[in-house]
Parts: structure tokens; sequence; C-alpha cells
């Protein structure tokens, strides 16, 4: 095969991997390159092809075994192990007029969801649920529960 069909192939793989973002593609994109090289080397069509398959592979076994998603999945589990942060204790100085605030948690800042029914109040907070955007709190100890008021009956009499 000639050297411009191979750069055909390539400028077209690569910018189909601009447009769908697969990873597939710009592994025909190195296997295109790897195949004009063995064609400006006068290698031969046969051997041509024969390279570019042979990189294909590779560069496909290679995405699998070390895909950025996967190696993302793996530092983030390793950095941040959601399931045992259920029960740690924050502490929130302040909330806003509107209900949110920010928290320095695992040496990043979370924005805060408030179970429903607590008011927003200053003090000590146990996180309940760590989503991917925030952390889910509840409110720690009684002081921050509204009293009581028991009203008295009256009696008919």
């Amino acid at each position: 095969m000639d050297v411009t069909v191979w750069a055909a192939i390539g400028l077209l793989s690569f910018l189909l991997e601009i447009i769908t973002l697969s990873g597939f593609f710009i592994c025909v994109t190195v296997a295109a390159i790897v195949g004009g090289v063995a064609a400006v080397l006068d290698a031969g069509p046969m051997w041509s092809i024969v390279a570019a398959a042979a990189f294909f592979l590779l560069a496909r076994w290679l995405s699998s075994v070390l895909g950025s998603d996967a190696a993302l999945l793996r530092y983030e589990e390793a950095t941040h192990n959601v399931a045992s942060d259920d029960g740690d204790m924050v502490h929130i100085a302040h909330w806003n007029q509107y209900g949110e605030t920010l928290v320095e948690y695992q040496n990043r800042a979370w924005p805060v969801s408030l179970v429903l029914g607590h008011h927003h109040r200053a003090g000590d907070y146990r996180v309940v649920e760590v989503k991917e955007s925030h952390l889910l709190v509840t409110p720690l100890g009684k002081r921050y529960w509204p009293k009581r008021r028991w009203r008295r009956s009256r009696s008919a009499g």
C-alpha cells in the first residue's frame, strides 16, 4: 500500500477519534502510522499490512490493560474509599442564607447537603453518605434538636 493511503486512513481515524472519543480510532491511527512507516521503508504491501495489524492489536491490548477510565477508577478507589467514610465527623462553622456550605473533608472542599428535617446550624455533623458531588450529613448531639414543649391540656371544669 502507498504512503498516501496510510496517511488518509490515519487522518480519517484521527478525526473520528476526535469526534467519538472512544479510544478505538486512536489505535487505528497508530496502526496507520506504523503501516505508513513500513511503506516508506519499502517493506512491501503485505508486510506493511502485517505490521499495521500487529500494532493495532498491541494498541488495543494496551488500551484495555491501561485504559484511562480503569486507571482513573483505580486511582480514585485507592485515594478515597467511599464505603468507609460513612459515619465520619465534620465540623461546619456556618451556613449561608440559602442553606449551603463547603466543608474540608478528605483534603478537599465538599458541598454539603443536610438530611431533611434538620435545621442549618453551626456545629458537628456526622457524614451519612458520600455522594458523587457532595456530602449528606446529619447533626450530632441533642443540642441541635429543638426542645419539645409540652402543652398543658385544658381541663374542663
